[in-house]
């Protein structure tokens, strides 16, 4: 189409800056400020995503989801969430479902079911713990009670230790042989008139001796 037919005597007229333009008088709005501006209630010109959140929201059925698509910024998110919320607030609230980690299976953490609403502060009461845990658990590891304790369990240790190690030491006395300290622990020895044999004392003794110390050894 070329110049001459878009001016010609039935070609509308153009429009002027003031017609084109929508121009807005501040007095007709009821605030000074849009700090001071009521917020939109529900959503604004999606007659039709409105109408499927309400249709997809109200089917009253396992095994059915939303999936809204739309374009970044469009805050369908913001927009979802509000529905959702509004929908659901004279409706029954279901319960809570927390997972919390499974000590005997790491890969099948353990479900709790608990009262709508507490699955939150369960969530908080466990963050509190954890931080006054950090800060308890060590404190207790340096007082003087748990030091006192300390000291109390290794001597009952050490007491426990020495009188096994003395009864042990009279039965193999009783079976004439020698506990003998050795750098990786302790060692069995024939003894005869409180000499310990070596090897080839050992082996100059008569079978029968030889074959009950070794028994005896071995138990």
């Amino acid at each position: 189409m070329d110049q001459e037919k878009l001016n010609g005597p039935n070609s509308p007229a153009p429009l002027t800056a003031d017609q084109a333009a929508r121009r807005c008088k501040p007095a007709e709005f009821g605030f000074e400020t849009t700090a001071k501006a009521e917020p939109l209630v529900g959503i604004v010109g999606q007659d039709r995503a409105l109408r499927a959140l309400e249709f997809g929201a109200r089917i009253d059925g396992d095994g059915f989801n939303l999936y809204v698509l739309g374009t970044p910024g469009s805050q369908r998110h913001d927009v979802v969430w509000n529905f959702l919320q509004e929908e659901s607030r004279d409706k029954e609230q279901p319960n809570d479902w927390c997972y919390v980690y499974n000590f005997d299976d790491a890969h099948k953490p353990r479900g709790i079911t608990l009262p709508a609403g507490w699955g939150k502060r369960f969530q908080q009461d466990m963050s509190q713990l954890v931080e006054d845990l950090r800060a308890s658990v060590p404190a207790a590891f340096e007082s003087e009670n748990y030091r006192n304790r300390l000291a109390e369990i290794e001597q009952e240790f050490h007491d426990r230790n020495k009188e096994a190690l003395e009864s042990f030491q009279a039965e193999a006395a009783q079976e004439g042989l020698e506990l003998l300290p050795t750098p990786h622990g302790f060692a069995i020895a024939p003894v005869r008139d409180g000499q310990v044999l070596e090897e080839d004392e050992f082996r100059k003794l008569p079978k029968e001796e030889r074959k009950r110390t070794q028994e005896a050894i071995s138990h």
